[in-house]
Formats: structure tokens, sequence, C-alpha cells
């Protein structure tokens, strides 16, 4: 049984704040060829915190195999959820949620605070 729901970059041009979830997988166009990814690891009253992996691709697609050997590429940040993924208010950049992993549960996180 696989715990990830992946969709194309184009089903969900925009996800309302109230939808975005622990668990979420995110894909972001960096440049004009380039795709980054990271995933949603807790709410918090700001907005979400989230972990980016170390992985970049030419077109924003990534398997739940690929997913499984990603590594956080640095401490977690928070991010604003609403002004990326909801309001779509960042011009430069076009964030997306295209996959969810239903399992998810954050690790190396004890000594993460905001």
């Amino acid at each position: 049984m696989s715990y990830f729901k992946v969709w194309d970059w184009d089903k969900k041009l925009r996800t309302m704040l109230r939808f975005v979830k622990l668990g979420d997988i995110f894909c972001f166009k960096l440049d004009g060829d380039r795709y980054c990814f990271g995933r949603i690891i807790s709410k918090i009253i700001t907005g979400h915190v989230a972990e980016l992996f170390d992985y970049m691709s030419a077109a924003p697609e990534i398997t739940e195999k690929k997913i499984n050997k990603v590594k956080r590429i640095y401490s977690p940040i928070v991010i604003d959820t609403y002004g990326l993924f909801d309001k779509k208010v960042y011009k430069d950049g076009d964030w997306r949620v295209i996959c969810h992993q239903s399992n998810f549960s954050p690790i190396d996180v004890e000594n993460v605070y905001f």
C-alpha cells in the first residue's frame, strides 16, 4: 500500500490555506529550467514549517522512490503558505502542492523551535 498521492503540476494551480496539511510535498520553480522540492512538516500560527530537499529537477515531478531517498538541505524554515500557495502574491515564483504523504511524521526536529 502506498502512502503517497501524487498529481501533476497543472492539476492544482492553487491550494487554499485550510487545505495545506502536514506531509504535503510541494514544488517551486527556481529559475527557467530548475524546480526545487520540499515538504510541510508542521503548522504554526504564522504559517507552516517546511523542509527543503536536496533534489532539483528539470520537470516539476517527483516519485515516491525519490521522496524516500531525499535529504533535508538545512534546518526547517517558516514559509508564508497563504502567500505562496493560496493567494500567490509572490510574482517571482510559482509554488504548488504536488503530492501528499499520509503517513508522514517529522524526524530530526527535536531541537527546532519557532
